[in-house]
């Protein structure tokens, strides 16, 4: 594999990574539960801000590369533990009332799990370009 080829994985693995990282941001505005009467949207309540907060920190991290990108890897560990945390609370909290978990929330535990793998194909490529 010649460097060109290297480099550009790398860029694509960014992208995903940034991309990933904005659809975090943008889950928070997606609805996390539907019951009959109610929608209830990730921004609503105050898991959905930190969220907002990891999902910016990490595209910052993975975009400019300004900050070693296991930042950006425990960030996602830690938004994939909230969005898990939340559909549990959600899963429990609309089935009782008739309803059902909202996109937003499926959309928080994807990008999450997006932004780790990113980050992880991206912490061994530059442990493995040292070497």
């Amino acid at each position: 594999m010649d460097q060109t080829t290297k480099k550009q994985l790398l860029e694509i693995e960014q992208i995903i990574g940034v991309i990933s990282a904005g659809l975090l941001v943008a889950a928070a505005f997606i609805p996390w539960g539907h019951t009959a009467n109610v929608t209830i949207l990730g921004i609503e309540g105050n898991d959905s801000k930190l969220t907002i907060g990891i999902g910016l920190i990490a595209l910052f991290v993975l975009l400019f590369r300004r900050a070693p990108t296991i930042i950006a890897l425990i960030l996602g560990i830690v938004a994939l533990l909230t969005g898990f945390y939340d559909y549990q609370q959600m899963a429990l909290a609309t089935s009782q009332m008739g309803g059902t978990v909202g996109t937003g929330l499926y959309l928080t535990i994807l990008a999450a799990n997006a932004v780790i793998v990113c980050s992880v194909i991206d912490i061994i490529r530059h442990k493995k370009a040292r070497n």
